[in-house]
């Protein structure tokens, strides 16, 4: 395998990890909703605004990461 393939894989491989990450970041709410609630003794409500503030979060996150991505491109940015 040549440098530019294997720096091929790797770009592919980063992104696929990041996107696993970030699929699992956004199913686990849903996930642990019932556990959370069961240890915290709070109602659906409650739970709700608390899973909010996470998606919150990562929502804001966005924004440098979008002008990171915006300023370096995606190739320097996971290389």
């Amino acid at each position: 395998m040549t440098t530019r393939q294997s720096a091929a894989w790797s770009i592919w491989f980063i992104a696929a990890l990041f996107y696993a990450v970030e699929f699992f970041q956004r199913v686990a709410p849903g996930v642990i909703a019932k556990p959370l609630a069961q240890t915290f003794h709070i109602d659906p409500g409650s739970l709700g605004f608390i899973i909010a503030f996470y998606f919150w979060a990562y929502a804001i996150a966005q924004i440098p990461v979008g002008i990171i991505l915006d300023k370096y491109g995606a190739r320097i940015s996971l290389g």
